[in-house]
């Protein structure tokens, strides 16, 4: 009896010990198990990203910078040649004293600085007059049309500078309306208006005026001059390709695949550094251009003489005409 009780109290303890065995087990495991996921939880927070993302995304970062920059840069040129301090309007003539005179080709005439927000009711009046007169029809010819109160809102902004050109008497003979402004990431002088009235014209004027802009262009840094003009104009696009050497622009429609489009938007470099550049660019496309010609000549000739047989071919393969008779 007491040896069964003996042997009943050894497997309870055995049983108990092999009971509580597995639950410390079970429990050693879910301590390792939440040491383990707090040790992972902990190093993915700090855990940096993978290096290829982190440097695409560093450099997107460095780019994004690079281009708020540039184009902080780009609106300050363009504020400094529109104003020279806060509200006040900068004379862009004023440093070319020299060509505010024009006399040539029977011509008397004085050239003179002023704004959309500054001129005078009588100038504004004439100046539009003129280009009205000049034109209205084109633009009627065109899809744009013709629009009286458009016209003049654009004439009298507050961002437009004009050059007005007098004769001796104080008649408005021609005038050029220009702006400086940012366009497609360029800092230019885009020219509005070149209008020239009837007895001012052949007589060189727009060509002077053109030069006068060209030049305050330079000064304040601008990297183009640009302007828009009629494809159907074709004396004011013989002027400006062939006497001014204006090129078509990238952003012009007939550039961009645009051929339907009534008009052409040309430009001129007037940035040393950039001119050089695109010289440079126009040189190496030429070189590549004449290169590739040559080999096509060559391959040409190389082939036509690998198909020509030789002249020994020829008269051994050459066919009779006819039967020959001996007695003929």
């Amino acid at each position: 009896m007491h040896k069964n009780k003996s042997i009943k109290r050894f497997l309870f303890y055995r049983c108990f010990r092999k009971v509580y065995n597995l639950q410390s087990l079970k429990q050693q495991i879910k301590t390792k198990t939440k040491e383990i996921s707090g040790f992972i939880t902990k190093n993915i927070k700090i855990m940096p990203k993978s290096k290829k993302k982190g440097n695409k995304a560093k450099l997107k970062k460095l780019q994004r910078l690079k281009e708020l920059e540039e184009n902080k840069k780009r609106t300050n040129v363009v504020k400094y040649a529109n104003y020279v301090s806060e509200g006040t309007v900068k004379n862009t003539l004023e440093d070319f004293a020299a060509f505010k005179k024009y006399n040539r080709n029977g011509l008397d005439i004085f050239i003179e600085f002023t704004s959309g927000a500054t001129m005078d009711e009588d100038t504004k009046t004439r100046t539009y007059e003129v280009l009205k007169e000049n034109m209205k029809q084109m633009y009627d010819k065109s899809g744009w049309g013709w629009n009286n109160r458009k016209k003049m809102k654009e004439h009298t902004d507050p961002d437009a500078r004009f050059l007005i050109a007098r004769n001796v008497e104080g008649e408005v003979i021609g005038f050029t309306h220009f702006r400086f402004l940012i366009e497609h990431n360029k800092e230019v002088l885009y020219i509005f208006e070149l209008q020239v009235a009837i007895n001012g014209r052949r007589c060189g004027l727009g060509r002077h005026m053109m030069q006068i802009c060209e030049l305050m262009a330079r000064k304040n840094s601008m990297k183009f001059v640009m302007l828009t003009v009629f494809k159907n104009n074709l004396n004011a696009m013989s002027f400006y390709r062939n006497k001014m050497k204006y090129d078509i622009d990238d952003i012009s429609p007939s550039e961009c695949g645009d051929d339907d489009a009534d008009y052409e938007i040309l430009s001129k470099c007037v940035d040393p550094a950039l001119k050089k550049l695109k010289q440079t660019a126009r040189r190496n496309v030429n070189d590549v251009i004449q290169e590739e010609k040559l080999k096509s000549k060559l391959f040409v000739q190389e082939n036509a003489a690998a198909q020509t047989p030789s002249k020994a071919i020829i008269n051994k393969n050459r066919k009779p005409l006819g039967n020959i008779n001996a007695n003929q």
